[in-house]
């Protein structure tokens, strides 16, 4: 990632996007967090955070956060529950949608936290949206990276791989 533009960090309000965010700016980047309308966002604006307000379901938000910005991570997840509205809906049209801001707002690099076995789970809904995301992120050729740490439940220390698609 270069320093052309911010990095968007979505679910920058979150425990691992503020973590996220805090490690972008212990390495000099610019960050610029989507949060949706009613989130707290005093510690990100003391800390220098760029708030914009939107919403993973409002294709048309996503697209102006994205402006002139030179990278997109993701740490959002609705099967968490951690606030009222969040559902599958996030998992699966969220990041369908980022996905798809992504692309028309020519962002050149997408780093979407997914989770290991994502690609051989079906039966279980949170892990296969992940598939999905990285499938929409492909089939529009959004150059992109796919974290996929094993759950958190299973404490497997190295156990991630990766998944990506770059433009060379």
């Amino acid at each position: 990632m270069s320093n052309e533009g911010p990095v968007l960090v979505v679910g920058g309000t979150g425990m691992l996007g503020g973590k996220v965010i805090s490690a972008l700016q212990a390495n000099g980047k610019q960050v610029r967090a989507l949060v949706r309308p009613g989130s707290d966002t005093a510690g990100l604006q003391r800390g220098g955070v760029e708030v914009v307000r939107g919403d993973m379901m409002d294709p048309e938000s996503l697209l102006r956060s994205m402006q002139g910005a030179d990278a997109v991570i993701t740490t959002a997840a609705g099967y968490t529950r951690h606030r009222k509205g969040d559902t599958a809906a996030i998992d699966i049209t969220g990041n369908a949608n980022l996905a798809d801001a992504a692309s028309r707002a020519g962002v050149r690099r997408f780093v979407l936290t997914s989770i290991l076995t994502c690609d051989q789970t079906p039966g279980v809904p949170h892990f296969w949206h992940k598939r999905l995301a990285e499938d929409r992120l492909e089939q529009l050729q959004v150059p992109f990276v796919a974290l996929r740490p094993a759950p958190s439940w299973t404490r497997s220390p190295g156990s991630a791989v990766t998944r990506s698609r770059s433009d060379g």
